[in-house]
């Protein structure tokens, strides 16, 4: 197998586990990643880099669900706009949300194994160890990448994911990946001291320096670069060399940094706030490339369900979810049509008003039932031969099984509009205000019969009943 072929089978998975392969200082320190501490890579010479001339670009990312009731799955991630709910691991493009698994505790899928490049002996018996086993975490990367069309992509992934070995096992299936790193996860034992250096702020590295370093076997390449702070890239596509370079209008960093730094950024930027300067082209397609997934949850935050979900976990999934996705695919989709047969909408806003109206012009039917505030049926009032029907007292005058006022005596005609009922003892309403009210529009004589076909009170006094029948 080359190293871009695709395999003809896929591991079906749908959920994982984060602390299945959590260790117990992990565990004592409360690590809310549950990524474990795996070994540094040995430094190779030379990096090959994957070619994927023909590639859509995709990013992995988490995405959390709003609820706050009881549930075993909700999960707190601090430090998020929305802390507390369901988290869902999602790959999109463009803020469209391609596939997504649910996060689910205790999990019993396991998760993905990889070779490793180069084998040494491990532990105390000196076992030769020839594979390595991902996290959940890593492995819900793999997993999407295999529940799309099989064609080559180009993976983006933050830090929390992102590792030699995840890369290389995406190598190997026939995608592209780029991502940031954190120092436990597998790199160079020189980035990773780097890292710490700048972070105690001993660092030595001027601005926008670039160190590379690829892994033994060639397959991924370890790239620090100096901005702010030190910033570690892993890739498979991107060399980190010197002509691999991009400008990019870039802000004056604060002066944090030794004064060796200070004078560097100062001599570099002058008294202008911003600048466009050459950066190394794997930092510039992350800062591109890496929002796909916040695209879609900003996209959806515009006309989110403002109602907060307590109470059964299913609403919070269909509607704060499912639903909002739906719209917001749709969205996108018509957006993106080359020739739609109507002129795109620009706001998702104005989408959902053309898709609820649509449903209501397609979907509707007229009501059986009595406008709101009318006194009675009003569409035979035009028709002679039905109306004549309806007004026939011996027939239709019947008992209801419901005390009310007779309309007629209130001064009601069918299908005149009746003012709304007020709530009785409003504040600062009178005293007297509810005495009196007798005559024209007043109260009238409680009764149990009325016409079944308006279902309204009429007494039995038969002027009232063709009182109220006639039109005025």
């Amino acid at each position: 197998m080359t190293s871009q072929s695709i395999p003809a089978q896929t591991q079906a998975s749908y959920d994982f586990d984060d602390n299945s392969f959590r260790t117990q200082s992990q565990r004592a320190a409360d690590d809310p990643t549950g990524v474990p501490v795996f070994p540094a890579e040995e430094a190779g010479h030379n990096f090959m880099p994957f070619n994927i001339e023909y590639r859509t670009n995709l990013a992995v990312d988490e995405c959390m669900i709003p609820f706050t009731g009881r549930s075993k799955e909700t999960t707190l991630v601090k430090k998020k706009p929305t802390p507390v709910g369901f988290k869902v691991w999602v790959i999109a493009q463009h803020g469209f949300f391609l596939r997504w698994l649910w996060h689910v505790k205790r999990s019993p899928y396991k998760a993905v194994i990889v070779k490793l490049p180069s084998l040494k002996p491990q532990g105390k018996k000196g076992k030769i160890k020839t594979e390595v086993t991902l996290s959940n975490t890593q492995s819900v990367v793999f997993h999407l990448c295999n529940m799309l069309p099989k064609v080559i992509y180009h993976v983006f992934t933050d830090n929390l994911f992102s590792s030699p070995n995840l890369f290389r096992a995406l190598r190997k299936a026939g995608h592209g990946a780029t991502g940031t790193a954190r120092p436990n996860s597998g790199i160079s034992e020189e980035l990773k001291d780097a890292k710490g250096s700048d972070k105690a702020g001993k660092g030595t590295l001027k601005y926008n320096e670039v160190r590379v370093i690829p892994t033994k076997d060639g397959l991924v390449s370890q790239i620090g670069w100096k901005d702010n702070s030190y910033v570690i890239f892993i890739s498979t596509v991107h060399t980190g060399a010197d002509k691999e370079c991009t400008p990019k209008k870039r802000k004056k960093p604060a002066n944090t940094g030794s004064k060796a730094q200070s004078r560097q950024i100062q001599q570099l930027f002058g008294n202008a706030a911003t600048k466009v300067i050459s950066i190394p082209t794997v930092a510039a397609s992350y800062n591109d490339e890496m929002n796909h997934v916040d695209r879609g949850d900003q996209l959806r935050s515009y006309t989110s369900y403002e109602h907060r979900f307590r109470r059964g976990p299913w609403q919070a999934l269909l509607w704060s979810f499912l639903l909002n996705i739906a719209l917001a695919n749709s969205f996108i989709l018509q957006l993106k049509t080359t020739s739609p047969n109507w002129k795109p909408y620009t706001t998702l806003k104005d989408w959902k008003k053309c898709i609820y109206n649509a449903i209501f012009i397609a979907y509707a039917q007229e009501s059986r039932a009595r406008k709101r505030n009318r006194s009675g049926k009003e569409e035979d009032i035009e028709d002679p031969e039905t109306h004549q029907k309806h007004i026939q007292r011996e027939i239709n005058w019947v008992w209801r099984g419901i005390k009310s006022d007779c309309l007629a005596c209130q001064g009601f005609r069918q299908g005149e509009c009746r003012p709304s009922k007020v709530r009785k003892g409003s504040y600062l309403d009178e005293v007297s205000g509810n005495a009196g009210r007798t005559g024209h529009h007043g109260r009238g004589k409680q009764t149990e019969y009325g016409c079944q076909v308006c279902d309204v009170a009429i007494c039995n006094d038969p002027s009232c009943w063709y009182f109220y029948h006639t039109p005025s």
